[in-house]
């Protein structure tokens, strides 16, 4: 709350507020690689926790969605 007492403070905080938006979506995209990443390299063992049977080898959008379902607590 010193932005009414000292106006340059107002400045260094939208410049540390913008700067922290940019590095927030940085940072989405690397874990949204992450997880993606994950979920391709364990994708037999989790068709096999699920008694999925993997069409070509992969989880189709058809099986990612049963899995989805599984895994949501409705939240």
């Amino acid at each position: 709350m010193l932005g009414p007492f000292w106006w340059p403070s107002l400045l260094i905080g939208a410049a540390e507020y913008a700067t922290a938006a940019v590095r927030l979506r940085s940072a989405i995209d690397v874990f949204a690689e992450l997880v993606e990443s994950a979920v391709d390299t364990h994708q037999p063992a989790l068709a096999a926790a699920f008694s999925l049977t993997l069409a070509n080898g992969s989880i189709t959008p058809a099986l990612g969605a049963d899995v989805t379902d599984r895994l949501n607590k409705g939240a």
